[in-house]
């Protein structure tokens, strides 16, 4: 099927409708929420992706001013190696690190994944020995876009390492950003709200035919542009991205990544937990000793990071 140079709202009705298909099936709009799907359509155009980014995740650039660096040559190519395309992980201007999660069947598990990455990459960092005030200029955003969250009246949610009882943010440079994507889907069709450019490229990708995505575009976007977006659409829509088995190994790979992560997780807890436990026996011994010497609580307490109830109840198990 050839598309046609002049996309027009009576074309696109056509597709919907499947009055004009191709090879005489018709043409299903493929889901954007869909990580691969969502990773070849920005991978067509650059500038294009650039602009998406900048607007979602509210920066103060020119989208033509930016330099994006991918960390992954998977992100690049339409790869059959499920296990490697459900994260994007993209560099910005050398110091914005992305994590950026596209995945609405297993968000949950994805999100809780990303966040062990985005945890352990700071912390790498810090343990490499970078100067605190290098470290601080650089930014990391971890990026989830869910379509399927249940019972959401806000759209975005923004997240920092956060102490509930000092009320204090550890790092404002690291940020989790949860964009709820039905409701940017909804509030497109609100009337009287005014809306900014990100709201509409995540209504974008939850469309649900060639029409409201022509709609959505047309709202924000120059004719030329809009036009060239939905004409890569329709070319993907075209193609099919996933084979029965291909589909099967996708399930049996997130499957492998669970039990993989919880396992991890498990392993991360027990570690920790060791490693606390074997401080305070290590505490515990130094007290006592510091108590055979007659030494005064509060300064074990003190020196020790033990309580001085712990130090008291000691001293009463020496005597």
């Amino acid at each position: 099927m050839k598309i046609p140079k002049e996309i027009t709202l009576d074309y696109l009705e056509k597709l919907d409708n499947g009055i004009i298909t191709n090879k005489g099936n018709k043409i299903e709009l493929c889901d954007f929420t869909n990580d691969k799907v969502f990773k070849i359509f920005f991978k067509s155009n650059e500038n294009i992706f650039k602009r998406f980014l900048v607007t979602v995740l509210h920066l103060h650039f020119d989208p033509k001013d930016i330099k994006i660096t991918f960390r992954d040559k998977e992100l690049l190519e339409a790869s059959n190696k499920h296990a490697n395309t459900l994260d994007y992980y993209i560099i910005i201007n050398d110091n914005i690190h992305v994590d950026l999660e596209v995945n609405s069947d297993y968000f949950g598990i994805y999100k809780n994944k990303s966040f062990i990455y985005q945890t352990r990459l700071i912390s790498s960092s810090l343990d490499a020995g970078v100067d605190y005030q290098d470290f601080s200029k650089q930014i990391f955003i971890q990026l989830n876009l869910n379509a399927k969250e249940k019972n959401k009246n806000i759209g975005e949610e923004v997240i920092y390492p956060h102490n509930v009882t000092q009320d204090i943010i550890y790092m404002n440079n690291v940020i989790i950003y949860l964009r709820y994507l039905d409701f940017y889907n909804k509030l497109f069709y609100t009337k009287d709200i005014k809306k900014e450019e990100s709201d509409y490229w995540l209504a974008l990708l939850t469309s649900k035919s060639f029409v409201e995505i022509y709609k959505i575009l047309d709202s924000f976007l120059e004719k030329d542009i809009r036009d060239e977006i939905i004409r890569d659409v329709i070319r993907i829509s075209m193609k099919s991205l996933f084979t029965e088995q291909e589909l099967k190994n996708l399930e049996k790979q997130v499957e492998m990544d669970k039990e993989k992560f919880y396992t991890n997780l498990g392993k991360e807890e027990g570690k920790a937990e060791g490693k606390i436990e074997g401080k305070e026996e290590k505490a515990v011994e130094i007290a006592k000793e510091m108590l055979s010497k007659n030494m005064a609580i509060d300064l074990i307490s003190e020196l020790t990071g033990l309580s001085k109830e712990k130090v008291e109840e000691l001293s009463k198990d020496i005597n």
